[in-house]
């Protein structure tokens, strides 16, 4: 599915319109919400009656309530994990801390993560389904209302109120005309569209039956017009923001020939809080090009910093599809790092915390459909030692260029053997042949760890010392690589001779 938006043109009697609309599709929502909690069977037609709603507008609030349960099912396994392994965290901090006062801090902290993840694993045991509808935040907002800005109770009530009111769905479907009864679209040109929303029959003696206003899509207006000739399903979201009522239309992706094979070469990304790395690789795991783009998100607003994600992301793709390479990415989940970044220390958390991985996954997913270029998601183990160690100095490159360089040859199914000449060689025991060939790369990460914290500990007695850098700069040439800008054009593919040895070929 993709998503499109845009503000539609609304009076001030299709803004109040709007608002009565949303308010009854929350109170329904919520209703609906208890009554399943006390464990009664929906009744459609009742509840129809009863709030005065057509069969479709109560299919919509009963698939949007689906997606709330279905949502906070999958997410409590994972919310037990994360408070299990933040409790951990806490009590190895609260062992290690000397003093009383920072101790006495983390056994209240550690209280309150025991307290939290029972009654999370009491929720998950009972299938007990909590949502906040309003937000968590704001709900508990009215314990300090001098705090949060609220004149008193009647302002956070009003607020309250709004936000539980500020949205709601029209359900789409592909046998109905133009792809929605409830809200229909018609094309117009230069990207607008003309709306016609039906209203709840409740509403209809305030308000009229319809709603008819204009709307334009920025970007994606083909793919909805794309949907229109060709009967598909569509669905709509109305939200309200600061600025009035938006419409996010949704609808199927539209098909793309494949322009990309992996038996060509691949292009690996190396994903950092402030930039991507890209590597382009021939078909024999050799590098053509390595480039760095900048991607600096740290500081920016969440618009900003999307701006800033998809432009390095458009970069990268647009060099796939000059070569006619898939993406490959790594498969990352940060919940254990983000669990322990209080003991890592304030750098490391800004670091954590500026990259938006899930976005900027989200972001090449999308852009590489439309370009039809495939992405190939790799497991990332031990890729950061392997471009440090094997590829860094042998093509003049930085080590995230040389993970992006593992993780691309990963996709073929190369096999990265250790260096037998340098001084990461380890003499390989006849019991120890059948291992795994990560299993050595292991016993240089536990290696370079070691020495990463003599450096630091080094560092922490010489007071006035800078900081040394963590790794360093490789020679600025080297044979077989070809550098490109990284605000230049898109890469061509050149010849190039390397001495990386192939093991195996998938």
């Amino acid at each position: 599915m993709r998503t499109f938006q845009g503000r539609p043109s609304l009076s001030t009697v299709d803004a109040a319109a709007l608002d009565a609309y949303g308010d009854l599709f929350g109170r329904t929502l919520r209703t609906l919400h208890a009554r399943r909690a006390a464990k009664q069977r929906d009744d459609k037609p009742g509840m129809m009656r009863e709030f005065g709603l057509t069969a479709r507008q109560f299919n919509a609030v009963r698939v949007s309530l689906d997606g709330m349960h279905a949502s906070f099912r999958e997410r409590l396994p994972e919310l037990v994990d994360d408070v299990a392994r933040r409790l951990k965290s806490t009590k190895r901090r609260s062992a290690r801390a000397e003093d009383p006062a920072e101790r006495h801090h983390l056994a209240r902290r550690a209280f309150r993560l025991t307290t939290r993840l029972a009654r999370l694993r009491a929720d998950a045991q009972a299938g007990t389904i909590r949502i906040a509808f309003g937000s968590k935040r704001l709900f508990r907002a009215q314990n300090d209302l001098a705090g949060n800005g609220y004149a008193g109770h009647e302002a956070w009530l009003e607020a309250w109120r709004t936000a539980r009111s500020k949205t709601f769905f029209v359900l789409g479907s592909r046998d109905e005309s133009c792809g929605n009864q409830g809200c229909s679209a018609t094309a117009l040109g230069s990207g607008i569209f003309r709306l016609r929303l039906r209203l709840p029959n409740r509403l209809v003696a305030d308000y009229g039956k319809y709603v008819v206003t204009t709307v334009q899509i920025a970007y994606g207006a083909a793919h909805i017009e794309h949907a229109l000739a060709m009967k598909q399903a569509i669905s709509y979201r109305f939200k309200r923001d600061e600025k009035g009522w938006r419409v996010f239309i949704s609808t199927a992706e539209i098909a793309v020939e494949p322009a990309s094979d992996r038996r060509t070469g691949t292009l690996g990304v190396d994903l950092n809080a402030d930039h991507l790395a890209l590597a382009l690789t021939d078909r024999f795991g050799n590098l053509i090009a390595s480039e760095r783009v900048a991607m600096v998100t740290y500081g920016c607003s969440a618009e900003q910093a999307a701006a800033k994600i998809g432009d390095a992301v458009r970069h990268a793709v647009a060099v796939a599809v000059s070569a006619r390479v898939p993406l490959v990415i790594e498969r990352l989940d940060f919940s254990k790092k983000k669990a322990a970044m209080r003991e890592q220390g304030a750098r490391y958390a800004r670091m954590l915390s500026a990259l938006s991985y899930s976005r900027i996954k989200q972001t090449i997913c999308a852009r590489a459909h439309d370009a039809g270029i495939a992405v190939l998601p790799m497991n990332p183990a031990y890729t950061s030692v392997i471009g440090r160690q094997k590829f860094s100095r042998r093509y003049g490159i930085s080590g995230h260029m040389g993970a992006a360089l593992a993780v691309a040859r990963r996709a073929r199914g190369f096999s990265e053997r250790v260096s037998r000449h340098g001084q990461v060689a380890f003499d390989v025991p006849v019991r120890t042949r059948q291992k795994h060939v990560w299993s050595s790369w292991a016993l240089i990460a536990k290696r370079e760890r070691a020495e990463h914290a003599a450096r630091r500990q080094s560092q922490r007695t010489k007071r006035g010392d800078p900081p040394n850098a963590s790794t360093a700069t490789s020679p600025a040439t080297a044979s077989g690589a070809t550098y490109l800008s990284s605000t230049g054009g898109i890469p061509v593919r050149e010849s190039v001779t390397s001495t990386v040895r192939v093991t195996s070929v998938a």
